[in-house]
């Protein structure tokens, strides 16, 4: 079995992406039928969601078959392992369903309990945010670059995202509100992509 290091987890981290990206875009803007998780509510779930999940699980079983796995859709194995891939194959299901871009997959990796590399792969734009403690990069069709937080210092300056007001409760909302009316622009219903805009 290979040994794990920052090197090889970064390259395995892009090869999940892959064989996500494999299993989701053939689905995506084409979806024949869509589930709901939820008792109550909705709560999506597509075939692209668990096709994804299952592939990247499979790379992950062939080349470290002692990493623990937490999943969105399939749930935890051997989650107190030394490492851990955390996989959420379509964050954002209802802008995916909807046709919209601005969902990903987004893939962690831990080390006893503790965050070591990321990725936020959006495969419809092409796009990979990627991270570890010491350095963040972007990756599009054009190219890569590295990836640094924005410069913005006031909040009058800012750009708020959020998936929607009405998910504040009554207790909430006004602090929301407030935060709304102080800053520069706001944008609704972007799920994880909102949280890649931040750089």
């Amino acid at each position: 079995m290979p040994r794990m290091d920052l090197s090889s987890a970064a390259h395995l981290l892009n090869r999940l992406a892959d064989s996500a990206e494999k299993a989701i875009m053939p689905n995506f803007r084409a979806l024949t039928s869509v589930e709901n998780k939820a008792g109550t509510g909705f709560d999506p779930v597509t075939k692209a969601d668990r096709d994804a999940e299952i592939a990247m699980r499979e790379v992950i079983a062939a080349e470290f078959p002692d990493h623990g796995i937490v999943g969105e859709e399939f749930g935890d194995l051997h989650p107190d392992a030394e490492w851990v891939w955390v996989l959420d194959p379509i964050d954002g299901t209802r802008a995916f369903i909807s046709g919209l871009p601005t969902w990903g997959t987004l893939i962690g990796l831990t080390r006893n309990r503790r965050p070591v590399l990321g990725m936020m792969a959006q495969p419809f734009t092409g796009e990979r945010f990627s991270g570890d403690r010491r350095h963040a990069s972007y990756t599009e069709p054009g190219g890569p670059r590295d990836l640094r937080t924005r410069p913005c210092k006031r909040l009058e300056d800012a750009v708020l995202f959020t998936t929607t007001p009405a998910m504040f409760s009554s207790t909430e909302a006004p602090y929301y509100r407030h935060v709304e009316s102080s800053v520069r622009l706001v944008r609704y219903g972007v799920d994880c992509y909102a949280y890649a805009m931040v750089a």
